[in-house]
């Protein structure tokens, strides 16, 4: 054969293989580009909300723990709170596309209309191709899967996970394999450190295993082998977290600390209250409640809550059997239940979510997916039949039951149940096809049954759950209004907490940042009110105290900020923040002593305070005692990485001593992680000048402006930069402005005198 011939016929195979490969894929590509034309829609619609780019309460956790992830922290320095499996991959995203939100999300929408794809998939294999095509449609247009496609959250991810494992599964119940047994088995660790919940699956799908090897009628001896393989490909990652946990806390926290919380949340007595707690003061008070007792450590807290609530079923199984009930009805209820943000709320930015989401009458989509769900899962379970389809079938059954189970343990919110949605979605589908055919074939004797379960059911589950309330609706707003401060928007968030506190007077956390706002527009009485009058509402919340302290520290009122900070030590002496306070307080009044005493007591309580090390830095900075000071700031930094005060420390520490590569590599390393962090933009913008780069300086200096106008030292050094450029009649405006917001501030006094005409 001559070379010519070869290589046409080499042309022709390659040829043919991009034909089959493209006729095989051309289906799913189009079913994937379809379900991404909604999630596309909604995500231009959204971008009117605030919170589109200012991610909000656990959002905005797993946004910080991205940046810091993507800024080369990726061990940290304690046990993970939450589940860390999505905060790991956003800063994956981060890493590629720099820290881009619009990006993140583009990229969830792709993985969400992935998603319906694989629905299909797992309906066709359980089913067939009408009720798979059925489900799609559903799916496509399924109003809380597009929703949180656009959040900064984990069910978009978590659903490709769970359902690639429900795939690899059903392949193995076709043909067993004991690579498809570890395959899934991975794929069930890597949910579980994406999910908590997912843990209650495991013992569903070992037990299915078992299952298939009994219909293939092989002994039990094979099905250990099977259940053997998925454990060793689950328990790697679980391992892997565990390890971590262990050696940044020297405690055993197998994937997250929260457990202990979320119980206690999900079974108090009080259940609507606990479970209605947003990140703020009242969280704060809640979580330190177990430090005051002691327990200090994530671990620790997380035990201390756990037994507590151990407590309260064990005082009365009667109330809590009475909870179970009413959980079991809120995780049936067709009503969308917030933990994060409203979802209803976001409709008003959405004429597409408008559409596909309402609660008046039936709470579509939901009020009508899981009646019909429940309805084929008891026909389901009232059959008796044995076809190679009900196997298959039980494995969808036992993963829903899974999950809700689990969730029964926790509480009931749509985010969380949505792993288990996909599921209900295809016996929805099958249910609806199923009633069709009974009716379309004169059989409807043979339907009443499924139709009178079905109707009850619709009655149950739409059966309204809660009216939009008061504090509601002043969540809401705070939100908003916090995405507006974010964005540097003082005077719409000002309208944006007012409303909130005229919905829900005793808001504190509107209140503070309120509070916040008037100081950043030069009303610095009417903020100094607010924080005096929270902290009479609340005389003994210590975490009242203790963020009100704060900000009466940032606004250089110290003797404010020492009172509260004591007083905090009264309600908690083991408070390691209010002592760390302190001590910042009596070195910014020299008086050094003093705040060495107070800042090594503190470390005494908690020798990794990082905190108090960067505070003791300071103070030998005071002394001008580089050395010192240098290694202060270096244990700040290596207990706490991401921590932007000890990357501007050391950076001051290396420009003093002619080390500008090392200065740069710790400011870029700050600006990363807060690139609105005022006192990051002035050092850098400092270098720049000392690099005689005064246009990069000035850029700097411009957005520091920006971020902080009523901070002169920002004014002052746009200054300086603008006299780098020769442009004296706009530095003159600067200094002035630096004078303007404080007129003691003598360096831009000793500039206006130098350059005066």
């Amino acid at each position: 054969m001559t070379r010519s011939r070869k290589v046409s016929n080499r042309k022709n195979r390659v040829g043919w293989q991009v034909h089959r490969m493209w006729r095989s894929t051309r289906l799913p590509l189009l079913m994937i580009a379809i379900a991404l034309l909604p999630r596309l829609l909604v995500l231009f619609e959204l971008t009117d909300s605030p919170l589109f780019y200012y991610p909000a309460i656990d959002s905005e956790t797993y946004h910080k723990m991205a940046m810091k992830i993507a800024a080369g922290d990726l061990v940290g320095r304690t046990a993970f709170w939450q589940a860390p499996l999505y905060p790991y991959f956003l800063g994956l995203i981060y890493s590629v596309f720099g820290v881009n939100i619009l990006a993140a999300k583009i990229i969830q929408m792709l993985m969400g209309a992935l998603n319906c794809y694989l629905i299909f998939a797992v309906a066709v294999r359980v089913f067939n191709r009408k009720t798979a095509w059925l489900a799609y449609a559903v799916v496509v247009l399924y109003g809380p899967f597009i929703f949180f496609s656009v959040e900064l959250m984990a069910p978009v991810l978590l659903n490709l996970i769970l359902l690639s494992t429900l795939l690899v599964l059903l392949s193995y119940g076709n043909r067993p394999r004991a690579t498809k047994a570890l395959a899934s088995g991975a794929l069930l660790g890597l949910a579980q450190i994406g999910h908590g919940l997912t843990i209650a699956f495991l013992p569903m799908a070992i037990g299915w295993l078992v299952l298939v090897h009994r219909r293939k009628m092989q002994g039990l001896s094979i099905s250990a082998k099977a259940a053997g393989y998925m454990l060793l490909g689950f328990l790697p990652l679980i391992m892997l977290t565990a390890v971590r946990n262990y050696a940044v806390d020297r405690e055993v926290v197998l994937v997250s600390a929260n457990f202990g919380a979320n119980f206690y949340l999900g079974n108090h007595p009080n259940y609507d209250s606990t479970t209605a707690i947003r990140p703020g003061l009242e969280w704060d008070e809640f979580i330190q409640e177990a430090a005051t007792k002691g327990h200090k450590t994530p671990a620790q807290s997380s035990a201390y809550f756990t037994d507590k609530a151990l407590r309260n079923i064990a005082d009365s199984p009667s109330a809590f059997l009475g909870l179970l009930t009413k959980k079991t009805w809120l995780l049936l209820s067709g009503e969308e239940i917030k933990r994060n943000l409203d979802i209803y709320h976001f409709r008003g930015y959405s004429m597409l979510l408008k559409a596909l989401i309402w609660r008046t009458g039936i709470a579509f989509p939901s009020g009508l997916i899981l009646p019909l769900a429940l309805t084929w899962m008891l026909c389901f379970f009232m059959k008796r039949d044995s076809n190679g389809d009900r196997e298959r079938k039980w494995l969808l059954v036992l993963f829903v039951i899974s999950q809700a189970a689990a969730m029964l343990i926790f509480f009931i919110s749509t985010r969380y149940r949505l792993p288990m949605m996909p599921t209900a979605i295809v016996f929805a589908a099958a249910m609806t096809l199923q009633l069709i055919d009974m009716i379309r074939r004169s059989r409807v004797a043979a339907a009443l049954p499924s139709l009178l379960i079905l109707f009850a059911l619709l009655f149950l589950c739409n059966i309204p759950r809660s009216k939009a309330d008061s504090r509601g609706i002043a969540e809401n707003a705070f939100y908003e209004g916090l995405a507006y401060s974010k964005a540097g928007n003082c005077p719409t968030a000002i309208g944006k907490y007012e409303a909130a506190l005229s919905s829900t007077p005793d808001y504190p956390m509107a209140e503070y940042n309120l509070a916040l706002c008037y100081d950043q527009i030069g009303k610095p009485e009417q903020a100094r009110e607010i924080f005096e009058r929270i902290v009479a509402r609340h005389p003994e919340s210590f975490v009242t105290k203790l963020v009100v302290g704060n900000a009466q520290l940032n606004r250089n009122n110290l003797n404010e900020a020492e009172k509260l900070f004591k007083e905090v030590l009264d309600i908690n002496p083991n408070s390691v923040e209010a002592l760390a306070n302190l001590g910042h307080i009596y070195r910014l009044q020299k008086d050094s002593t003093r705040a060495l005493a107070v800042l090594r007591s503190s470390l005494v309580k908690d020798p990794r305070a990082y905190k108090a090390h960067n505070q003791i830095g300071a103070v030998y900075m005071q002394f001008g005692q580089p050395r010192l000071a240098e290694a202060g700031f270096l244990r700040a930094y290596e207990l706490n990485r991401c921590y932007p005060s000890a990357l501007n420390n050391l950076a001051t520490i290396c420009n003093m001593t002619n080390r500008t590569r090392e200065a740069r590599k710790y400011l870029d390393k700050a600006l990363k992680l807060e690139p609105d962090n005022v006192t990051t933009l002035l050092n850098l913008g400092a270098l720049e000048l000392k690099q005689v780069k005064p246009d990069e300086a000035l850029r700097l200096f411009d957005r520091a402006v920006t971020v902080s106008p009523n901070m002169p030292q920002a004014h002052h050094y746009r200054g300086i930069a603008l006299l780098s450029l020769r442009r004296t009649a706009d530095a003159r405006k600067s200094f002035k402005q630096a004078l303007k917001i404080d007129p003691g501030f003598e360096p831009s006094r000793k500039e206006l005198q130098k350059i005066s005409p």
